[in-house]
């Protein structure tokens, strides 16, 4: 035997050994509900912080999150989890990015060392790992051969009726999959047609993975985003009265719709409410109405909403409230107002006109409206309202230079100023 071949795996051994005795491993606790167990996690941090902890106490407080989705898995504290919220102080996300950066740190170390002792011994074992190529490539053809004589006598000792069967069995299967595949179709055509192909990506992907112990059934409610993605946590219906089989079967539906994502696009922008057993989906209905085309507003449709100075500088303070600058609030619709309004349209997907309809004035007063009400709460607000919606006056000027201003005055610019004057004068 050449020792020089056992060195390598003997020292990349005790080196492991070595490295891995930094992490001594917990004993598992027993803990009679789940919140016991979190009390029991955020102990172990002490005044410490997830980021200044030491990784022997992350990996403790990781043991025992997990042993609270494996033994409580219809609690709460389990559905924070797997979801990587913040439980009880333990910020579950950064948790998990400590320990896998620690972990990974701990790999580079045993890779570089054991390419170091790779390295020394490489030019040790060239002797040895060319014997080790003749040896195996003798084994390699002696197997070759001794394949062949298996195949020629399990060809020479087959039954006559053996490949019949082979063909009937192949069939068979092929005929299963097809009832199986059929028995599926027959299924979804009992959901309302334009939800199956949502229907159908849920049932594929729902596959419970936690044993619910029997029958049972849970409403689950989520939303698609605009990505065709989940937006926030989906929720269980009548969770107050929900049991624990049913809470089971939502924690297998979170792991299906999470991993189910993203959705169809047509799906996307609207809320659903799922049943499902522990075994499928049996019910799947809309609960938005997708909203109607968004129609081009045009000078006519904005002359018929009617708006007076105030309508049009209460416009103008929403539109300034959201980040649409109109150029100012004076209650006289112009260029500065059109080009906020435009902007607005973009944003919301909305044709950009500059001119309004009564649709899209009550959608920008129904997404300002809380806004405008604390601005117009705020003092001078009011006013500054109130200025805007009074008229202007209309400047008429004489022949000879005479106008009357927003006091009644007779007024008429000099080469000194302007001269005003309460009496009429005989020129006007």
């Amino acid at each position: 035997m050449n020792f020089h071949r056992l060195t390598f795996p003997i020292r990349a051994i005790f080196l492991s050994l070595a490295l891995l005795c930094v992490v001594p491993s917990a004993q598992a606790e027993e803990f009679e509900n789940a919140e016991q167990a979190i009390e029991y996690a955020s102990q172990l941090l002490r005044d410490e912080t997830i980021g200044t902890a030491e990784i022997d106490v992350l990996r403790d407080i990781r043991r025992i999150l997990d042993q609270v989705v494996d033994e409580f898995p219809a609690s709460d504290f389990a559905i924070k989890i797997l979801f990587q919220e913040e439980v009880s102080g333990i910020d579950v996300a950064q948790l998990d990015a400590l320990i896998s950066k620690n972990s990974l740190s701990i790999d580079t170390q045993l890779q570089t060392a054991s390419k170091s002792i790779a390295d020394k011994d490489a030019e040790e074992g060239l002797i040895d790992r060319s014997m080790s190529e003749s040896e195996d490539k003798f084994s390699t053809d002696t197997e070759n051969l001794q394949a062949d004589v298996n195949t020629a006598v399990s060809d020479a000792s087959e039954p006559a009726g053996a490949e019949v069967l082979r063909d009937v069995a192949i069939e068979t299967s092929s005929e299963t999959e097809k009832q199986s595949e059929s028995s599926s179709t027959a299924i979804l055509q009992k959901f309302p047609e334009d939800l199956r192909e949502l229907a159908r990506a849920l049932d594929i992907c729902y596959r419970p993975s936690i044993s619910t112990q029997g029958l049972g059934s849970a409403e689950v409610g989520f939303s698609l985003g605009q990505d065709g993605g989940l937006v926030g946590i989906p929720s269980l219906a009548n969770p107050d009265t929900a049991d624990e089989k049913t809470r089971l079967i939502f924690m297998n539906v979170l792991i299906a719709l999470d991993g189910c994502a993203p959705y169809p696009p047509e799906f996307s922008g609207n809320e659903f409410l799922a049943t499902f057993t522990d075994r499928n989906l049996i019910d799947l209905k809309l609960l938005t109405v997708p909203e109607a085309p968004w129609l081009a507003a045009d000078n006519s449709s904005f002359t018929a909403l009617k708006l007076d100075r105030r309508s049009i500088a209460e416009i103008q303070a929403r539109l300034q409230l959201m980040g649409y600058d109109p150029n100012g609030i004076d209650g006289v619709y112009g260029k500065g107002s059109r080009a906020a309004v435009t902007e607005w349209q973009g944003a919301n997907y909305i044709p950009s006109t500059g001119y309004l309809d009564q649709r899209q004035l009550d959608r920008l007063t129904a997404d300002s409206q809380s806004k405008f009400e604390v601005w117009l709460a705020e003092e001078g607000n009011q006013s500054v309202l109130d200025r805007a919606a009074r008229p202007k006056t209309v400047v008429q000027k004489s022949r000879n230079g005479w106008y009357r201003d927003s006091q009644r005055r007779y007024c008429r610019k000099t080469i000194i100023g302007t001269w005003c004057q309460t009496s009429r004068p005989r020129d006007y």
